[in-house]
């Protein structure tokens, strides 16, 4: 009975989020206590029983990975590497303006035509 009711937890998704190793250690140690299993059969449903709540965590991560991303994508938010991304284009452009600022000085300290840059700001 107890066996069944351990493993349809583990099914359910709730082992990953209700069971330490610990505490699935000592489910198990009562389950030799009360003889429903012996020490081989109890060690293999440590084993099954933690491989399943570390599987069970990391689809969860999956999950939640996914819904954070489709959250923050619908509401607008750009991504760490978009900004990023943004930044290295904004400072590429600032020094294209400084180049080009530099040009214009020099041209106009030569006693050349003169070309006057309008700032929008």
């Amino acid at each position: 009975m107890m066996i069944k009711l351990f493993k349809e937890t583990m099914v359910t998704g709730l082992g990953a989020l209700l069971f330490t190793k610990e505490k699935v250690e000592d489910m198990v140690q009562e389950l030799i206590e009360e003889g429903a299993v012996n020490r081989e059969e109890a060690e293999q449903l440590v084993d099954e029983m933690i491989n399943k709540a570390q599987q069970q965590r990391k689809e969860m991560k999956e999950k939640i990975s996914l819904e954070v991303e489709k959250k923050l994508t619908k509401t607008g938010f750009a991504k760490k590497g978009e900004l990023e991304a943004l930044r290295r284009k904004v400072e590429q452009l600032e020094l294209h303006i400084q180049a080009l600022e530099e040009e214009i000085e020099a041209v106009n300290s030569n006693g050349e035509k003169s070309i006057e840059v309008i700032d929008n700001n």
